[in-house]
C-alpha cells in the first residue's frame, strides 16, 4: 500500500490576506489623481483670479484683493493678493483631500496690469 500523500497547505487564505492592502493602495492611488485634478483646476482658478485683479486695477478704483477673492469659488481662498511692479499676485488654496499636502497645493498666479483708455 502506498503511503497516502497529503498537499501542502498552499495559498489558502491568501486573498484575505492581501486584499485590504491592495485596496488601501488602490485607494491613495484614487486620491492622489483627485487631488492633482483638483491643483490643476486650482491653478485655472489661481490665473483667472489674478486676470480678475489685474483687470480691477486698470479700470476701477475698487480693492484689488476682493476682486480676486469674488471669482473664486466655495473651497478655494486666496491666502494673499499683492499689487507690485504692474502686476497682480494671487495665492490660492484649493481643497486638500491628501493631509499635510497645504504647502505644496498653493498655487502662485499673475497678471499684468494693462492700462485702459478711459
Amino acid at each position: 500500500m502506498s503511503p497516502r500523500l497529503r498537499h501542502p497547505r498552499g495559498d489558502g487564505g491568501q486573498l484575505l490576506a492581501e486584499a485590504p492592502v491592495v485596496f488601501a493602495l488602490v485607494l491613495l492611488v484614487l486620491l492622489l489623481c483627485l487631488q492633482g485634478v483638483i491643483w490643476a483646476t486650482t491653478a485655472l482658478l489661481a490665473r483667472h483670479a489674478a486676470f480678475e485683479g489685474a483687470r480691477t486695477a486698470a479700470t476701477s478704483p475698487l480693492d484689488v484683493a476682493d476682486a480676486a477673492r469674488a471669482v473664486l469659488p466655495a473651497g478655494w481662498a486666496a491666502s494673499g493678493v499683492t499689487e507690485a511692479g504692474g502686476s497682480v499676485t494671487v495665492d490660492v488654496v484649493g481643497p486638500v483631500l491628501v493631509p499635510g499636502l497645504t504647502d505644496v497645493l498653493t498655487v502662485t498666479a499673475s497678471a499684468p496690469v494693462v492700462a485702459e483708455p478711459r
